[in-house]
């Protein structure tokens, strides 16, 4: 062999060349994967959960947010609603979940729910109901916008009402503003559903109030905070709210049972589970 041949390949800088050149062909061949099996790979979906419970706490947030929101309590039908919403509403967030739409965030999860409804429903509410069609919708569904009882009242507070105060409320020789001690709530009130005053005075002030006469004063009533003369005013009875008042409402619940018998949610909804315990 030639000298300088054999000089070269005794050089240790080849031997340091060859080894690399060996090491880095096998990593490729056995390593974690090539450059090819990484580049446009897509990526794995996060497994969903398609079972939706229905449970005791969630009914009772769903109770608490109507009686917020409409200020009475739902019926068993409105309570149905607020489930059949909120169940749609967590299979529209988990379908975009494993579409790799979102990271869990609450204000990325509600505009997550309104983009997968657009995309399910773009052509469903593309046109607007007519005047007839919503004063069809309401009549049919009245039962819907029930306007609850109310009482409009007045009341004197004191810690203790003093001796006398009721008689001379009621033979006029007191002034009902200067009679007691300040009310952080305010000292009248107008159209207060029982919700309503029972949220800031309690349930039994509200059954002592049921039972007041009109139009004269009465008491003393206990509350919470202390004692209350009270002057009823008028009392109206439950009924159906007027359409003028529940417009908006009824267009909503019109395109939200547009929603509900669309072909896409319906298909969607066959794809989760809705456990109820």
């Amino acid at each position: 062999m030639n000298p300088l041949i054999r000089a070269w390949l005794r050089d240790p800088l080849l031997h340091l060349i060859a080894g690399g050149a060996l090491l880095f062909a096998l990593y490729a061949a056995f390593g974690e994967g090539s450059a090819d099996d990484t580049v446009g790979a897509e990526p794995a979906r996060p497994t969903i959960d398609r079972v939706i419970v229905v449970d005791a706490p969630l009914r009772q947030r769903l109770t608490r947010e109507f009686q917020r929101r409409f200020g009475r309590n739902p019926t068993d039908r409105d309570l149905e609603t607020q489930i059949t919403k909120f169940a749609d509403d967590e299979m529209l967030f988990r379908e975009g979940q494993a579409r790799g739409m979102s990271d869990g965030d609450a204000v990325i999860r509600q505009r997550l729910i309104q983009k997968m409804r657009l995309l399910l429903d773009e052509n469903t509410l593309a046109k607007a109901p007519t005047p007839q069609e919503v004063t069809a919708f309401y009549r049919a569904n009245q039962a819907r916008y029930p306007r609850p009882a109310t009482t409009s009242f007045r009341h004197v507070y004191a810690q203790v009402i003093p001796a006398g105060l009721l008689e001379r409320l009621q033979a006029g020789t007191a002034s009902p503003e200067r009679s007691g001690q300040p009310f952080a709530r305010g000292l009248v009130f107008r159209r207060l559903p029982e919700v309503k005053i029972a949220s800031i005075f309690g349930a039994p002030f509200v059954a002592s109030l049921a039972k007041a006469p009109l139009n004269t004063w009465s008491g003393p009533v206990a509350s919470s905070y202390g004692q209350h003369l009270l002057f009823v005013s008028a009392r109206q009875p439950s009924g159906t709210m007027p359409l003028a008042r529940v417009r908006k409402r009824v267009v909503r619940d019109m395109r939200d049972k547009l929603r509900a018998s669309s072909a896409s949610l319906t298909e969607l909804r066959r794809r989760f589970e809705v456990v109820r315990r």
